[in-house]
């Protein structure tokens, strides 16, 4: 027990000599649309969302960006509801779950202005979110929905989100997802794998071949021609095998998974940061750290950095670390153990 304790003080001591992540920037704007900073984390639950499970609902290219513009931009007072994508998404939502649940099927189209009830109806039945929309919030109707602003719309519609999670449509989904990502797993395994044998095997050709070309030739040294000759052919298939290999290697050592189920962190900081790569930015591949702030401050103070282009190798470079540093301390600990 007391080495255990030992082992697991050593880890974290291993572990705390850390290069650090460079300095990022205030997460502003998401798509080029400009964001209230409180919102950055609701904003991108949404759009990872929308990435993960705009199969299922249909949902256009640039649709979610377009939702997110009309909450924060200034015009989307104007915009007359049966045009807003906003309330469009919310009906698109409020289907889904209501086909779901036998007793209310909805069928809602743009024009109808019963949709906004129907949420009050699903917050109530949830019990969630008591305390932003009282439940004599729906009974004014629709007008009540139109003063309010960008985050409470927000909110209203990740809770929507959320809620279709549950549905059938979703759950189908998700299991279809998962099991095509297990399939290819597997079948980068079953390749690497086959990769490896013909490296192999390929090996053994070589020294096969070399060897049959001496006693061709009655045991005398091959030619300087000859020698150059066979040498470009076994390097280059050599080269091509090796290839493959590292090529199914590499299949197997990226690291798949089914988005659909869950978005997980790419690391998670003691001292409450936490790094992610999230696939809602289709143009480029991000960095983000969510800082969650000291736990115990209510309500927590989360703040959303982002990273330059230019900074990604570094990033790269102390995950590698962080990896290296881990994996030696846990190995060091396990032999203190033993």
């Amino acid at each position: 027990k007391i080495k255990k304790a030992k082992a697991d003080s050593k880890l974290k001591e291993e572990i705390g000599f850390e290069a650090r992540l460079p300095q990022g920037i205030s997460m502003t704007n998401v798509s080029g649309i400009g964001i209230p900073t409180e919102e950055t984390g609701n904003v991108l639950q949404f759009l990872e969302f929308c990435s993960a499970f705009g199969k299922v609902l249909d949902l256009k290219e640039g649709q979610a960006d377009s939702v997110v513009a009309e909450l924060f931009s200034s015009g989307r007072s104007i915009k007359r509801k049966q045009y807003s994508c906003v309330i469009q998404m919310m009906i698109q939502l409020l289907n889904l779950i209501s086909d779901d649940r036998d007793e209310m099927s909805l069928s809602l189209s743009s024009t109808d202005t019963t949709w906004f009830s129907y949420v009050g109806e699903f917050l109530s039945q949830s019990g969630v979110l008591s305390d932003c929309f009282p439940p004599e919030t729906f009974k004014s109707g629709v007008s009540e929905y139109e003063k309010m602003d960008g985050s409470k719309r927000l909110k209203l519609l990740i809770f929507l989100c959320d809620e279709s999670l549950s549905t059938w449509a979703m759950r189908n989904f998700m299991e279809e997802q998962y099991t095509e990502t297990e399939t290819k797993k597997k079948e980068a395994k079953q390749k690497a794998a086959a990769a490896k044998e013909k490296e192999k095997q390929l090996r053994q050709k070589m020294q096969s071949d070399l060897a049959k070309t001496h006693m061709a030739k009655n045991g005398a040294p091959l030619s300087v021609e000859e020698h150059h000759a066979m040498l470009s052919r076994i390097k280059a298939e050599a080269k091509e095998a090796h290839g493959e290999m590292l090529e199914a290697m590499g299949m197997t050592s990226t690291r798949q998974r089914c988005d659909a189920v869950r978005t997980d962190p790419i690391l998670v900081n003691d001292d409450g940061r936490v790094l992610w790569k999230l696939n809602c930015f289709e143009e480029e591949e991000k960095f983000l750290l969510q800082e969650l702030g000291r736990f115990d401050v209510l309500p927590p103070l989360e703040k959303w950095l982002e990273f330059k282009p230019e900074q990604k190798q570094e990033i790269e470079k102390y995950l590698s670390a962080k990896r290296m540093k881990l994996m030696r301390a846990q190995k060091n600990a396990n032999v203190e153990y033993n």
